[in-house]
């Protein structure tokens, strides 16, 4: 069984600290993925522009339970490159801040959720996905344009459950994200510490 569908038995733990010193349960983190996942269709693609908030991993644990893809976008992304990853992946939906615009398109608010907007884009989806694709994370770059990798399910879990054994996590730990979730180590420390039902301290 993947990990985040059994982030229940951790309800009363505490699962995020925001920069803002507010404590939030696991019961509440799920509640609110659970509503997020209510909002779209199964096997979509995403576009979840990340981060370092409530809101950012509610949608991505939200996501992961409903059966979406994602591909996890850095929010300080430059615009012409994000403009240009529409146009080639064609997301069925965007969740991103609430300040970012995208005013030039004729997207649909399908849900809010605190300082966060789902929208509905007007692609034509031509596309399937496989069946074992749960998440695209982006390279750095640096030896040309950016690419994405393709995570299957089985590559999440499998490399938390790994990084969690090997560092001995447990619920008493509190990592803090001091680099973008969007980067696969952030990640790797999220997924790993929800796992074991840690709490995770959010900051920009």
């Amino acid at each position: 069984m993947n990990f985040f569908y059994e982030l229940e038995k951790y309800s009363s733990n505490t699962a995020v600290i925001t920069e803002q010193s507010k404590q939030v349960s696991y019961k509440d983190l799920l509640d609110a993925a659970d509503n997020i996942g209510k909002h779209f269709h199964k096997r979509s693609l995403v576009f979840a522009v990340c981060k370092n908030c409530f809101e950012s991993v509610a949608g991505y644990i939200g996501f992961l339970q409903a059966g979406a893809v994602q591909i996890l976008i850095h929010d300080k992304i430059d615009n012409v490159l994000f403009v240009n990853l529409l146009e080639a992946y064609k997301p069925e939906y965007i969740f991103l801040p609430t300040d970012i615009s995208l005013s030039n398109y004729n997207f649909n608010i399908v849900y809010s959720f605190d300082s966060y907007t789902l929208l509905k884009t007007d692609y034509e989806i031509d596309y399937t996905v496989h069946d074992d694709l749960a998440l695209l994370l982006s390279t750095s770059g640096s030896t040309g344009s950016q690419k994405f990798v393709r995570q299957s399910y089985n590559n999440i879990n499998s490399n938390a459950e790994a990084i969690a054994q090997y560092l001995e996590i447990s619920s008493a730990d509190r990592p803090i994200t001091t680099m973008p979730m969007s980067y696969t180590y952030t990640l790797s420390i999220i997924n790993s510490h929800l796992l074991k039902g840690a709490s995770i301290i959010l900051t920009e």
